[in-house]
């Protein structure tokens, strides 16, 4: 058992698009307010290394130094919730598919893969009930 979900973190760097995964055990449900509460801060929006870490303390709060529960990987980890795809370059954030494993390759979604997209200003005012509907 568990609520497992994936933020997705993109990345490119001399032409190539990469990927970082940060996954959760227990708090997909809450991962995209999680996300939303470390935008907020309104520091390192476009710092991709600096943006994943913020958002991975989110994430993680109250359970640092665990060994369960939480994971950083190249790839997709177990999920069973919509990728939050937060791309600093672009300074936006949505919501696409739900891969269930890490068997499923992950791609760049085209725009019509993601129901909504939202720059980070836009993403930092949505209502929870807003981000709900757009989640589920």
């Amino acid at each position: 058992m568990g609520d497992r979900a994936n933020v997705v973190i993109k990345e490119t760097y001399q032409e190539k698009t990469n990927y970082v995964f940060l996954y959760t055990h227990w708090r997909g449900y809450s991962l995209p307010h999680l996300v939303q509460a470390a935008l907020q801060r309104r520091c390192r929006w476009s710092d991709g290394a600096y943006l994943t870490r913020i958002i991975f303390d989110g994430m993680t709060d109250g359970e640092q130094g665990g060994e369960l529960g939480f994971g950083i990987w190249p790839s997709i980890c177990d999920n069973e919730h919509k990728l939050i795809v937060v791309d600093p370059e672009e300074l936006r954030i949505g919501f696409t598919g739900n891969p269930s494993s890490e068997a499923d390759t992950y791609k760049d979604p085209s725009p019509e893969d993601v129901k909504s997209w939202w720059t980070f200003e836009e993403y930092c005012t949505l209502t929870e009930e807003e981000i709900r509907k757009a989640y589920e």
